[in-house]
């Protein structure tokens, strides 16, 4: 415990390898000071002597070696009457104070806040995040807050600070003029802003935040989803079929690794280890992974993203937000030598949209790029690939290969359309104009989508179609023997691919309609 038993104590340390403990008394169980002991105070501690049966803080001693004199117990030395020097030991009590930092502290809304929101009108918000904090001022905490408590803890001031935190962001939260399409990308803005006035509470008790987080502030999933609606609607872009419009408003999830070392050992020993003699990842790493979130959300939310072109710009997106996270780790003394984004996916239904939106669409990709339709029915049969080896009995390994090779053959039959190829077609006969007749016979349609032909395409390519909603009842079909382009619908070979017809409608026992 740092004392010895029936004698003058001559040596004053303490060593704890927890993160729990923020003062600890040292004990002398009866055992006086005596004059010229040392005082041992380590990185990331402060020492407070108080004069025994005062409530008064006398010296404060900064990390170091000290030789207890009246030179540097000026205080001490004048309530105790030393004006000449003393040679007898002496009564004190000493606290050690941990001024490391406190991490991993976790805030969150107990019930949701009321806001208004210019356009928006109001809802209800939920905000959750974490913070950090550390003693700033080892004498005031002593007297504020620890009193004689021996052994004082970081639980036992937790749910203070939390009451104060939940207090001010509920306030906080109603005043500011917030956009709810745009929290996302907010998320260390507003951060910052409520950190402010929290630590006008936290300096009266001798403690500094030193960093506030918000980690996400989320609203009821009918709002959200309205919200993203709306979004969606009212993007003229939508009109066009460009799937950059599904920009406005989408969920988005991310997830990958870092790398990390110990850049400045001695403030990594200040601010974080203290005298933790076993210091872990794991005692880290729950901090640096909520200052990530809060930086990760922000940035994407900021970022000028192409759903549609994702996948090819993860390194780009992984350099650009190791930037920012740099300058927590840095006072940490850390450093993030490489930061990955391993994916960002959007929800099943955004996804499927936009695919349907690039189909729908692929004549200007064609005429941009003749490797846009092959790319994209590449992707379809790709897909029904997979569909394929979950399902053997629906064809299995020799089922999903000639999947493929139709993908590719009819990839490349629009590639050769759309640049004009000039070798003879080997294809049956074209379609006629929109509309036109031709007398043929066949089982392979082509279908009008935006005045453009695609195809032809068989029964099995035309239900996938169907299934995932880029083939509808009332688009224009054509194959070999009709007389003229006809609604799929209306086609009896095509009308089972789009499940059973609408109920008829009720009868109405009213009376007739005027004449």
């Amino acid at each position: 415990m740092g004392w010895l038993s029936g004698q003058l104590i001559d040596i004053i340390e303490w060593l704890d390898d927890g993160q729990d403990t923020m003062v600890y008394r040292f004990e002398r169980h009866n055992n006086e000071i005596k004059n010229g002991a040392k005082l041992v105070v380590r990185p990331g501690q402060a020492a407070v002597f108080v004069n025994e049966g005062s409530t008064g803080v006398a010296d404060v001693f900064e990390p170091g070696t000290h030789e207890l004199t009246t030179a540097n117990l000026p205080i001490l030395s004048t309530l105790m009457g030393w004006k000449h020097g003393f040679e007898s030991p002496f009564k004190a009590e000493v606290y050690f104070f941990k001024t490391t930092k406190i991490t991993d502290l976790k805030w969150g809304t107990r019930a949701p806040v009321t806001v208004e929101c210019a356009g928006y009108g109001m809802f209800d918000l939920r905000a959750n995040g974490s913070y950090v904090i550390q003693i700033a001022d080892p004498a005031k905490f002593l007297t504020e807050k620890v009193g004689t408590d021996g052994n004082f803890e970081v639980d036992e001031i937790s749910n203070d600070l939390r009451e104060e935190i939940l207090m001010t962001v509920s306030d906080r939260l109603g005043e500011m003029e917030l956009n709810p399409a745009k929290l996302t990308g907010k998320m260390k803005d507003i951060s910052e802003e409520l950190q402010a006035p929290l630590q006008e509470y936290f300096g009266t008790l001798g403690l500094e935040i030193t960093r506030f987080r918000v980690g996400s502030i989320s609203m009821p999933d009918d709002v959200r989803k309205e919200l993203m609606e709306m979004s969606r609607l009212s993007a003229g872009k939508l009109a066009n079929a460009d799937p950059n419009a599904m920009q406005n408003l989408t969920a988005l999830r991310a997830n990958g690794s870092y790398v990390m070392q110990i850049a400045d050992p001695q403030k990594f020993l200040t601010e974080k280890v203290g005298t933790d003699g076993n210091f872990e990842v794991e005692e880290i790493s729950n901090d640096l992974r909520e200052e990530i979130l809060m930086n990760v959300s922000d940035r994407l939310g900021e970022m000028e993203l192409d759903p549609a072109k994702l996948t090819g710009k993860m390194k780009d997106i992984s350099e650009e937000l190791q930037a920012p996270l740099q300058e927590y780790f840095g006072t940490l003394g850390l450093e993030i030598t490489r930061f990955r984004v391993g994916s960002i996916s959007m929800p099943d239904d955004v996804r499927k949209e936009l695919m349907e939106m690039s189909r729908l669409s692929a004549g200007k990709l064609a005429n941009a790029d003749p490797n846009a339709m092959q790319n994209l029915t590449a992707l379809r049969a790709s897909r029904a690939m997979g569909d394929l080896a979950n399902n053997p009995g629906a064809g299995g390994v020799a089922g999903a290969g000639m999947g493929m090779g139709m993908g590719m053959m009819m990839g490349n039959q629009m590639g050769a359309a759309a640049v004009g190829a000039t070798q003879p077609a080997a294809a049956p006969q074209a379609a006629p104009p929109l509309p036109g007749a031709a007398a043929a016979s066949g089982t392979e349609y082509t279908v009008a989508i935006n005045d453009e032909k695609y195809g032809p395409y068989n029964l099995a390519h035309l239900q996938k179609m169907a299934d995932d909603g880029s083939f509808k009842t009332d688009m224009l079909v054509w194959a070999k023997g009709m007389g003229a382009w006809t609604k799929a619908g209306e086609v009896a070979e095509l009308s089972g691919l789009f499940g059973p017809p609408p109920l008829p409608a009720a009868a109405d026992d009213g009376p007739p309609p005027l004449p």
